[in-house]
């Protein structure tokens, strides 16, 4: 996880530096939800 200070430095991240957030990013999603997809046929997005 990462500080308050560290994710407002993020806000206007380009190029390596917002590749290197949305790694940690995923990375969190994954240790908390692991890479399984699911679906609901009652969803549905035109």
């Amino acid at each position: 996880m990462i500080s308050d200070s560290e994710a407002i430095s993020y806000e206007f991240a380009t190029g390596p530096d917002l590749y290197a957030l949305c790694q940690e990013a995923a990375k969190a999603r994954d240790n908390a939800w692991g890479k399984q997809l699911t679906y609901s046929k009652k969803c549905l997005y035109p």
